[in-house]
């Protein structure tokens, strides 16, 4: 039996298929279904320093997770806080488009490189901690960078 490998969604799942050789049509049947993370590179890369703002970075997360386009990573680069932001995140690890980083106290320039580094999205987007974006607002980049390349 041979197995091909199939990631027929970029998000969730991996498939696994075996060739039925008995079958004269040759068909894939699926052989096992694997949960795992993601496997392509999403779209936007959302970056978020934050410093003492757990009180406010929740709407900004929220406003993240509701947008109608889904194909994002969201990093929370936390510069230092020494408030609950990173009890907040453990709120938030359920979803693995979320990547939380903290580093030493180094001013809000030095975060933003930092998600830069760690950032695997073909479109980078810097979004304050206390910015609560609409619904639309990746949609809009979108057919914006689509329309005018």
């Amino acid at each position: 039996m041979d197995l091909i490998k199939n990631s027929t969604c970029s998000w969730g799942e991996l498939y696994v298929f075996s060739k039925n050789k008995d079958n004269k049509n040759n068909f894939l049947v699926p052989f096992l279904k694997i949960k795992t993370k993601r496997f392509s590179m999403p779209t936007f890369s959302i970056i978020t320093p934050t410093y003492n703002r757990a009180y406010i970075l929740w709407k900004t997360i929220l406003g993240i997770q509701k947008q109608t386009f889904s194909d994002w990573e969201h990093l929370i680069i936390d510069d230092g806080s020494s408030d609950d932001t990173k009890k907040l995140m453990a709120e938030f690890q359920y979803d693995h488009r979320i990547r939380y980083v903290r580093q030493e106290n180094k001013g809000p320039a030095m975060a933003r490189n930092l998600g830069l580094q760690k950032a695997l999205g073909n479109i980078i987007v810097y979004l304050d901690s206390d910015d609560e974006p609409y619904s639309h607002f990746l949609s809009t980049i979108s057919i914006f960078m689509n329309d005018f390349p």
